[in-house]
């Protein structure tokens, strides 16, 4: 028995985890409500080690938005620009190119894009970006992959110090660049500009060059609080449904949830809930992300981010 939960009240949840079980959402619920740190991590410990016992990896990745404008005002964005404000931008084909030579030089293995639902660019502009971004990875053999399971973002400057570089392979090959790009709702926005249904996009975005999806945008699935903090993006079933088509296409895609804002603790769960029975249906996910509220710039009346032992917790 682990010293930290043998008197605590989460021994039977510990006990649980250790014999195989399953936690339920009243399990969650408790976890969540519980001030015993010590004892969190050690079950979160444990169920680590019975999953993948002490492998760890990491990736880094360069993260790249192509545009800031979005159609969209979500309450707590403060990303969205519209054309009429002076810090709006779009990066063209040769911009994403050039961002992506410099993430190459650094050792960089992933480039993350998204962006906003922009105006007025065309299906095409994705598509071709996707195509350009590809062929930088034109006879480089692919190195074997492990799902990450910590991230280290790289700064999108190319001024980033020589000993934050990861060494190239040490055979010479060019590090490959792995593309992960667009949210859930990103997806459905060029589906809409396509003209093509969800399926039909996402083969044709796989064909151009995507590798996997982003999670973004998951937000909270209940109704109520999405539709208080992100009025007019996709629903949760829609979310779902497009990580699931993108699964059995046999895709890959990481998972969020964004906390510490108008939800209650009782919504974490059930977005969890979520997620987790997507997980069982198609073995899509490879990362779950927990995303801490941002208080600044934006329309939420929350104005202060989560604490360092909510985001423990939620972690």
């Amino acid at each position: 028995m682990n010293f930290f939960v043998q008197r605590s009240e989460l021994r039977d949840l510990y006990d649980k985890v250790a014999a195989g079980e399953r936690i339920s959402e009243a399990d969650a619920l408790r976890l969540f409500e519980s001030k015993d740190l010590n004892a969190l991590g050690a079950i979160a410990d444990l169920a680590r080690q019975k999953k993948v016992g002490n492998r760890a990896s990491f990736i880094i990745n360069r993260y790249i938005n192509y545009s800031n404008y979005c159609i969209l005002s979500c309450q707590f964005c403060s990303f969205a620009r519209k054309k009429r404000d002076a810090d709006g931008f779009e990066l063209t084909i040769p911009q994403m190119v050039e961002k992506a030579r410099e993430a190459l030089k650094l050792g960089i293995t992933e480039l993350h894009i998204v962006g906003g639902l922009h105006p007025s660019l065309p299906f095409s502009y994705y598509v071709d970006m996707l195509k350009a971004l590809s062929a930088l990875n034109s006879g480089v053999r692919p190195s074997p992959g492990a799902a990450p399971s910590a991230k280290l973002n790289a700064p999108e400057s190319s001024n980033a110090a020589p000993s934050s570089t990861v060494a190239a392979p040490e055979d010479g090959r060019t590090p490959r660049l792995q593309l992960k790009c667009f949210t859930a709702i990103e997806i459905l926005h060029l589906a809409w500009l396509a003209k093509k249904t969800v399926e039909q996009t996402l083969r044709e975005l796989k064909e151009a060059g995507l590798e996997s999806l982003t999670g973004g945008g998951a937000e909270i699935f209940r109704k109520e609080v999405r539709s208080a903090i992100a009025k007019g993006k996709e629903s949760a079933e829609e979310y779902l449904d497009i990580h699931r088509t993108w699964h059995k296409l046999g895709g890959r895609s990481t998972c969020t949830m964004l906390f510490g804002h108008v939800e209650s603790l009782a919504d974490r769960v059930d977005h969890l809930r979520q997620l987790r029975a997507l997980q069982d249906e198609t073995r899509g996910f490879v990362g779950f992300v927990p995303l801490p509220y941002q208080p600044e710039n934006n329309d939420i009346p929350v104005k202060t981010p989560p604490t360092g032992l909510d985001a423990l917790r939620t972690l």
